[in-house]
């Protein structure tokens, strides 16, 4: 996918998110009998939608952070950006309604962007051996077009001497 769409759908998804966090709406009261309520997972294991849809949100945002970034610091920062966001969305939350502060959200949200971020990682490097050291090599970019720019770059430098 270009780099253009998936910096857009990451910039739409994380609005997406600011606002149904923060707007006016009155969905926590409206549904909050079945956003809280239980369902099974796995034998005893059971997990609310609430926390499905921070799963869900946050895992997105941390997936389309390592899609984006061209390299390992954009990769961190992107990912530090995506908890700082749940933690003001979560602040915001707190200050400026009657909503108690909620840590288990805040928790959610870093669990899930990090999990969603690593996992697109590991796919991604396991998929293509080529590029599973790269992001321990500093200063280079990790899109095969630009290793490609740098090859060039050097022969033309190369050819003048």
């Amino acid at each position: 996918m270009s780099h253009r769409i998936l910096a857009s759908a990451l910039f739409v998804i994380a609005s997406v998110i600011v606002i149904g966090s923060l707007g006016p709406f009155d969905f926590r009261q409206d549904f909050g009998a079945f956003l809280r309520h239980p369902l099974p997972l796995f034998g005893t294991l059971h997990v609310t939608p609430h926390r499905l849809i921070h799963f869900a949100a946050f895992g997105t945002l941390g997936i389309l952070v390592v899609l984006i970034s061209s390299r390992a610091y954009q990769m961190l920062l992107g990912l530090a950006a995506v908890i700082i966001l749940g933690l003001s969305i979560e602040s915001v939350q707190y200050l400026f309604s009657t909503n108690p502060f909620e840590t288990w959200d805040l928790w959610d949200d870093a669990c899930a962007a990090c999990l969603g971020h690593f996992s697109a990682v590991a796919v991604i490097y396991c998929a293509n051996p080529r590029r599973r050291f790269q992001l321990l090599k500093q200063g280079r970019e990790m899109r095969p077009e630009s290793a490609q720019l740098a090859k060039a770059a050097a022969g033309a430098r190369g050819s003048r001497r």
